[in-house]
C-alpha cells in the first residue's frame, strides 16, 4: 500500500516538473513574439514627421 503512495507522489511531481518545464518554455516563446511584434510595428493611418521617424 505505501508503495503505491509513494509511486503515486513521483508520478505527481514528475508531471510537476515537465508542468513547469513547459510553462517556462511557453512564456519564453511569447516573450520573444512580443518583442518582435513590438520591433515590427507598423503605423496604420495617420502621418509622420522626419523627427518623428528616426524615433
Amino acid at each position: 500500500m505505501l508503495e503505491k503512495v509513494i509511486k503515486g507522489a513521483e508520478m505527481a511531481m514528475q508531471s510537476s516538473i515537465l508542468l513547469q518545464q513547459e510553462l517556462h518554455q511557453l512564456r519564453t516563446s511569447n516573450r520573444h513574439q512580443k518583442e518582435k511584434m513590438t520591433r515590427a510595428f507598423i503605423q496604420d493611418g495617420g502621418s509622420l514627421t522626419g523627427g518623428e521617424g528616426f524615433q
